[in-house]
């Protein structure tokens, strides 16, 4: 893939004002990105705490860990470069429990960028959670699903991607769809945010648009992928993607497929996957329930009481189980349906 070739996404901002086109163009595209949709004061104070454990634990660069005064909250947030060190884990995270063995298929605690003990910090940072309810992300929701009530939910994913070269970095996230792991609402929008300016090579998302409407693909597991790629190799044509900046927002589909290029620079991308859905349809256990790792009330202990972020909790969900059949059902295998799958090498 030619990631200087793509089409751009199309800025979908303006369209806020008129939400019947919007509603129509996403339900056509299954994708929209929202330019400057988040103020540089909302994403400081996440994107601080971040560099602050990476560069306790070696990932980053000290230089670029330090608070940011007032005026540097508002400048241009760029990448952050690899630190010389080799990567250590924190040592304050060691006294972490070990994660728990029945730990669940895909869930957003399990990452191969970092270290799992060093992701526990990154996942319980207050500012993180708080940031899931900004009400500009809570607006794009509601219009996107209008007349519903929303559950956004509580299981973010924090993505910490060294270049595609590093020693220990996994593969550039091959095409895949959100929805096979995270089961509940068909209906589940996600949304893609970078914390640092993010152009083409630093390795933004790219989604196929239009993919949702055909449904659930089949797939096969990856070796070192931390998704499972699925068979994109009818939708050439159909990917999108764009240079981003922090503030930006590409929102699509639980059942779009989409993918992340390869991270060609010397620095590390910064970005966070935020999901939704209409609050009366069905939750899949594992986005809501307790890990005794990393209990909620141990995540959200640095929260004011009455945040938004824990609000969740007193709401009448719909849970139902995993279900790992669906897994088995659509697993495939063979020379011919990995090249289906897609070149992961960005």
């Amino acid at each position: 893939m030619n990631v200087e070739q793509l089409p751009p996404f199309e800025d979908a901002t303006t369209m806020l004002d008129r939400p019947h086109e919007l509603a129509e163009r996403f339900a056509a595209a299954g994708a929209c990105l929202f330019r400057h949709l988040l103020p540089a004061e909302a994403l400081a104070p996440l994107r601080s705490a971040m560099l602050v454990l990476l560069a306790e634990a070696g990932i980053v660069s000290p230089s670029k860990a330090g608070e940011p005064t007032p005026a540097a909250a508002t400048s241009r947030p760029e990448p952050a470069p690899l630190s010389a060190r080799p990567p250590a884990a924190d040592p304050r995270l060691l006294v972490a429990q070990p994660a728990s063995s029945d730990a669940a298929p895909l869930s957003a605690s399990q990452t191969r960028e970092v270290d799992p003990l060093l992701y526990r910090a990154l996942f319980a940072l207050s500012p993180l959670h708080e940031l899931l309810h900004h009400p500009r992300l809570v607006g794009v929701a509601r219009a996107l699903l209008p007349g519903e009530d929303l559950f956004v939910h509580p299981r973010p994913a924090v993505r910490v991607v060294p270049p595609a070269g590093a020693s220990g970095a996994a593969v550039p996230t091959p095409p895949h769809q959100d929805h096979l792991g995270m089961q509940g609402s068909e209906n589940a929008l996600v949304a893609w945010l970078p914390l640092v300016d993010c152009p083409l090579e630093l390795g933004p998302i790219a989604v196929a648009e239009g993919s949702q409407l055909l449904g659930r693909r089949p797939y096969r597991p990856l070796p070192r992928a931390r998704v499972l790629p699925c068979d994109a190799g009818d939708l050439d044509s159909a990917w999108r993607s764009s240079g981003l900046e922090a503030g930006d927002v590409v929102v699509f589909h639980a059942l779009s497929v989409h993918r992340a290029l390869s991270n060609r620079t010397g620095c590390v991308r910064l970005s966070v996957d935020l999901r939704c859905q209409p609050a009366a349809e069905p939750v899949c256990e594992l986005t809501v329930r307790d890990d005794p790792a990393q209990p909620w009330d141990e995540v959200y202990a640095g929260l004011p009481a009455g945040s938004p972020a824990t609000a969740w909790r007193a709401m009448p969900l719909r849970i139902v189980p995993f279900d790992s059949s669906v897994l088995a059902s659509e697993q495939r295998s063979g020379d011919e349906f990995d090249r289906r799958c897609g070149d992961v090498t960005g």
